[in-house]
């Protein structure tokens, strides 16, 4: 209920106004706190000897009061990782067949370090799905912060229709503003897209571009990324404080109508899925829960 006197709405109204985002999106920052909540309350808020909390348990209507000493820093980082492991088994580029028609896609990251690496998971993965006759392609993108334009073109080359536009506005990538060709081995199934607020950077042009061109279905939240970003960033360490900022040089921009989004927000859902706090402690992924209902009753 409070933190050493402060509600959590104040809380949270420091630290929202503080955490930085792509024009008026809220769901990247919510997910930020979700996940490193310890770190911008240490950072931006206060870091003291003890924490005097009030509290309230599930279910009741009393709430009572709890006196805590703080942990060292290094030692809640890493009782935070224990109690947020990553999905997949760490693996950010995952492939399952889940039934009968049925494949998983996650693709945790497009900054994969080698581009003919990434292109060769690609490859073995829409042949497998291939020849198991896959109708119905799930794709997780969520937590993808985003990477490397041409390992994003890459996945989007198996799933157009036809030839396409990536880039609209940049700098580099040149035969990205050009005509980028399907892949021979094209996807033709229905592919359904499960999406949040770290869907940022590139990974917000890939689900522009997606939604577009008409790939598929989005499932979940908001992402925190746009059609269009700043990026191709310089570090500037500030002379009398030692601060250093990053500072965005290029605007990069996917070859999208701005009329079909809309300015200064994320790629939109079809399907507004939002997990809850029972779900996180229940182990329950109600978006990837949604999406297998939502394939099935399709069917």
């Amino acid at each position: 209920i409070s933190i050493n006197g402060e509600t959590i709405s104040e809380v949270l109204g420091t630290l929202l106004d503080l955490i930085s985002s792509d024009g008026w999106n809220q769901t990247k920052k919510f997910h930020q706190l979700n996940r490193w909540f310890f770190y911008y309350y240490y950072n931006l808020v206060d870091s003291p000897e003890r924490f005097e909390l009030l509290v309230l348990e599930p279910g009741e209507s009393v709430s009572e009061s709890v006196t805590i000493d703080a942990m060292p820093y290094a030692n809640v980082f890493s009782s935070a990782n224990n109690q947020n492991p990553a999905a997949y088994g760490g693996q950010t580029l995952y492939r399952e067949l889940l039934d009968d028609n049925t494949a998983l896609l996650a693709i945790l990251s497009f900054s994969q370090s080698d581009l003919s690496s990434f292109q060769d998971f690609m490859a073995n993965s829409f042949q497998l799905f291939a020849d198991n006759n896959i109708t119905d392609l799930i794709i997780d993108l969520r937590g993808n912060g985003g990477g490397d334009p041409y390992q994003s073109a890459d996945l989007l080359s198996y799933l157009v229709h036809g030839p396409y536009v990536y880039f609209s506005q940049g700098n580099g990538y040149a035969d990205l503003f050009g005509s980028v060709q399907p892949h021979p081995m094209r996807y033709t199934g229905r592919t359904w897209f499960l999406i949040d607020g770290a869907c940022f950077s590139t990974t917000g042009h890939f689900c522009a571009l997606a939604k577009y061109l008409r790939l598929g279905t989005f499932i979940g939240e908001e992402t925190g990324g746009g059609y269009y970003c700043n990026d191709n960033s310089l570090n500037q360490t500030l002379t009398e404080s030692g601060i250093v900022l990053r500072i965005a040089r290029t605007l990069y921009a996917t070859a999208v109508p701005a009329s079909e989004f809309l300015i200064g927000r994320g790629i939109m859902p079809d399907y507004p899925v939002q997990s809850t706090v029972e779900d996180r402690i229940n182990g329950f992924d109600r978006q990837m829960h949604f999406v297998r209902t939502l394939i099935g009753n399709s069917r």
